[in-house]
């Protein structure tokens, strides 16, 4: 069976809620609207099977998993909007 890799846009999108810790600054940034940067995400924790962002109190704060996800693909969602690789070191 095909595995579903994260999308560049949710990429994205999980990286812009990191930076703001907060779904509605996140939505802003992205400029799209707050049920679909939350689909977004509630997409990328199917695909990678786990809890990236803790919903919980007023702030979007990342998981252990969500700030791994963040490590491992930043490189390959700057990259892909950059045109070079991110900040995380190898």
């Amino acid at each position: 069976p095909m595995t579903r890799l994260p999308t560049l846009p949710q990429l994205g999108h999980l990286v812009a809620v990191a930076e703001h810790g907060h779904f509605v600054r996140a939505t802003e940034a992205c400029g799209v609207t707050q049920s679909s940067l939350s689909a977004s995400i509630k997409g990328l924790e199917l695909i990678l099977v786990g809890i990236l962002v803790d919903r919980s109190g007023r702030l979007a704060v990342l998981t252990p998993l969500g700030l791994g996800s963040v490590e491992r693909e930043g490189d390959r969602f700057f990259a892909a909007n950059f045109g070079g690789a991110g900040g995380a070191a190898q």
